[in-house]
C-alpha cells in the first residue's frame, strides 16, 4: 500500500505513514467521503441527463414547428422594418423636373412633338412612384400574412410547452436543438445540473444578443401576443452557445 499523501510505500496494514506521520484511518475516511461525494454528483447528472433527454425527446415531435417559428419570425422582423423609401423619393424627384420641363418646353414651342417627348420624359420618375408604392404595399401584405403565421405557431408551441409537466427549462430554451446543447455540457462534465449548463451557454454577450432578438420581436408582435395570450419567445438555437 502506499500513502496516499506523500506516496511512500508502506507495509500492509500501517496504521500511519513513516515518511509524513499522517494517519491511514483519516485517509480512509476522507477517500470513503471524496467516492460518497462523486457518487452523489454522479446520481444528480445522471438524474439530469434523463430528465433532459425526456424534454428533448417530447419537442422534437415538433421540431419543424420550432424552425418554422425561427424563419418567421425572421421574416416578421425583416417586413417591420419596412422597404426604402428610395423609389419614392427619387421618382418624386424626376417626375417634378419632368413637369417643371414640360412646362417651360410649352411656354416656349408650340410643335406637336412637346407632349410626346414629355411624356417619355416622365414615364422613368413615374415608373419609379409605383415601383415604391408597390414594394410598400406588397410589404404591407406580407407582413401581415406572416403576423398570422406567428400568431398560429406561437399559440401552438407555447399550448404544448405547458402540457409538458416540470419541464425543466423555462419556454424560451424549449426548442430541442437548444436543449440538446445544454445536454451536451452535462455529458461532456462542463456542468452537473440543467440550471449550470444554461449559464454555461448563455454567457453576457449571448444574454444581451437574445434580448435585442427579445426587444425586437416583442415590438413587432405587441398586438398579437395580446390577442394569443402568449408573451414568451422561443429563442432560435444560433443565439446558444
Amino acid at each position: 500500500m502506499f500513502c496516499p499523501y506523500c506516496g511512500t510505500k508502506l507495509v500492509e496494514g500501517a496504521s500511519f505513514c513513516t515518511s509524513c506521520g499522517k494517519s491511514m484511518a483519516s485517509a480512509l475516511e476522507f477517500k470513503q467521503s471524496t467516492a460518497e461525494l462523486q457518487a452523489q454528483q454522479d446520481a444528480v447528472r445522471n438524474r439530469e441527463i434523463s430528465t433532459l433527454e425526456n424534454a428533448i425527446s417530447y419537442f422534437s415531435r415538433r421540431a419543424n414547428a420550432f424552425k418554422e417559428y425561427d424563419s418567421v419570425c425572421c421574416s416578421l422582423n425583416y417586413y417591420a422594418r419596412g422597404t426604402s423609401n428610395a423609389l419614392l423619393i427619387w421618382g418624386s424627384i424626376i417626375t417634378g423636373l419632368a413637369l417643371l420641363v414640360l412646362v417651360a418646353l410649352i411656354s416656349d414651342n408650340e410643335s406637336e412633338s412637346i407632349p410626346i417627348l414629355a411624356f417619355l420624359f416622365l414615364l422613368p420618375g413615374l415608373g419609379m412612384l409605383l415601383g415604391g408604392i408597390g414594394m410598400k404595399v406588397g410589404n404591407r401584405r406580407n407582413y401581415n400574412w406572416v403576423k398570422n403565421q406567428y400568431a398560429e405557431l406561437s399559440k401552438e408551441l407555447f399550448d404544448y410547452y405547458r402540457s409538458y409537466p416540470d419541464c425543466p427549462v423555462a419556454p424560451e430554451f424549449a426548442n430541442p436543438q437548444v436543449l440538446k446543447r445544454f445536454l451536451s455540457n452535462i455529458q461532456l462534465g462542463r456542468a452537473d445540473t440543467v440550471k449550470e449548463s444554461v449559464a454555461m451557454c448563455i454567457d453576457t454577450r449571448r444574454y444581451q444578443k437574445i434580448q435585442a432578438y427579445f426587444s425586437e420581436l416583442s415590438n413587432n408582435t405587441a398586438d398579437v401576443d395580446t390577442m394569443t395570450g402568449v408573451t414568451k419567445f422561443f429563442v432560435p438555437d444560433h443565439l446558444v452557445g
